[in-house]
Parts: C-alpha cells; structure tokens; sequence
C-alpha cells in the first residue's frame, strides 16, 4: 500500500512538474500568428488587370451560356471566346517586344 502511494506521488509530482514546464515555456514565447498568402498574379507580367478581368468575364458568360438555351448567349460566348486569345497574344508580343527593346546586352 504505501508503495501505491509513493508510486502515485511520484507521478502527480513528475505530472506537475510536467505541466509547470509547459505554462512557463508557453508564456516566455510569444504566439506566433499565421497570414494568408496573397494570390500571386506576377507569374505571367503581360497579362495586365484588364485580361484577368476579362478571363473572369468569359467564365460568367460560359455559367450563363450553359444554363440557357438562348442562341443569343451561345453568339455572345463564341465571340468572346474568339476575341480574348487574340487579345492575350496581343499582350504578349507587346510586353516581349518591350523586353527586348530595353535590353541593355544587345
């Protein structure tokens, strides 16, 4: 019995010191706070907000063009889905053709 005891002792004793540990660790160090990473658009420059806006866009009319059955709506996506590449590599060949331009090893 007093064996039981010691025993039990000796483990509230190693359990307090356990937790003391613990509370003093947590107090001395300051809690570390976790951000939200921003989206990174900066991984292709030459599309510009005006593109993103417009991809965006195209994406609002493809949900509306295929709920509906209206042959306006299947026009008005065709169309845009034509035009926009074309803007893009428009974009592109400009900001290419400006990083070539200022080019200081030439």
């Amino acid at each position: 019995m007093k064996i039981e005891i010691m025993y039990f002792k000796k483990k509230m004793l190693t359990y307090s010191l356990i937790i003391s540990l613990i509370r003093i660790s947590e107090s001395s160090m300051p809690a570390s706070q976790t951000r939200k990473q921003k989206k990174v658009y900066n991984t292709k420059p030459s599309l510009t907000l005006g593109i993103r806006i417009s991809c965006g866009n195209r994406r609002k009319l493809y949900l509306t063009y295929r709920k509906s059955n209206n042959p306006l709506h299947k026009g008005h996506y065709k169309s845009y889905c034509h035009i926009l590449p074309e803007v893009i590599m428009a974009a592109n060949k400009l900001y290419f053709n400006n990083c070539i331009k200022n080019y200081l090893n030439k």
